[in-house]
């Protein structure tokens, strides 16, 4: 769900005050996987070097990238975007092989990061297939908050188990949703509006899918 999307968030209010100048009307969200899996994925660090940039030439206010798994490409991808004047960042990235213990997550942002909070998925840590690879990281949830004109948005951006042809994982899906709402929760931030996005690995109808959305009171918004 939401592997690569766009939205853009329009929200409510008038003309700003003048203290409000620098916070936007709407806020141009960009999530997008960049399958940073070291040793598996094709042509990796030439492809890592040119994301940042392009996502950058898409002029979004906020980007939540997954799978920038290692030290090194993160840091490629941090410097390219805060070239483009994504200077607030925020993220877990390891030098560990095959990304042990990575969150893969990284956040960068043309506005503040407030009230950042980590929520770190205890399901999926033990595989019951050793080549499922995912147990491996820390699949986990970052939570903030940024300021637009109208006020604060929540912003949730997540990765979570993936399916293999010999395992489908549902159920961690399921517990990784619940444990994600549990922190949004705990964190008060659902008051505000509320955008969750990333890599949550749903299949169509899947449970986890219809908890979230109708425990968040979410639908679907991307271009």
């Amino acid at each position: 769900l939401l592997l690569v999307a766009c939205a853009l968030l329009a929200l409510p209010g008038s003309a700003m005050a003048s203290d409000e100048a620098e916070k936007p009307a709407s806020l141009r969200v960009l999530t997008y996987n960049v399958w940073g899996v070291p040793g598996v994925s094709d042509h990796r660090a030439a492809r890592i070097a040119r994301i940042g940039q392009a996502v950058a030439g898409l002029a979004p206010d906020v980007v939540l990238l997954q799978e920038a798994w290692t030290t090194e490409d993160a840091s490629t991808l941090r410097e390219a975007l805060r070239a483009a004047g994504l200077v607030h960042q925020e993220g877990r990235a390891t030098d560990g092989p095959i990304a042990y213990k990575s969150t893969g997550l990284l956040v960068a942002s043309r506005l503040p990061l407030e009230n950042v909070k980590w929520v770190d998925y205890s399901g999926g840590r033990l595989p019951h297939t050793p080549y499922h690879v995912d147990w491996m990281a820390q699949k986990s949830a970052l939570i903030f908050t940024v300021k637009a004109a109208p006020g604060p948005i929540t912003i949730a951006t997540t990765h979570m188990q993936a399916s293999y042809a010999t395992g489908r994982y549902e159920p961690v899906r399921l517990a990784q949703t619940l444990q994600l709402i549990d922190g949004l929760v705990a964190a008060g931030e659902l008051g505000a509006p509320l955008l969750v996005a990333g890599d949550l690995n749903y299949e169509a109808g899947e449970l986890g899918e219809r908890v979230l959305r109708e425990g968040l009171g979410l639908r679907t918004i991307f271009s």
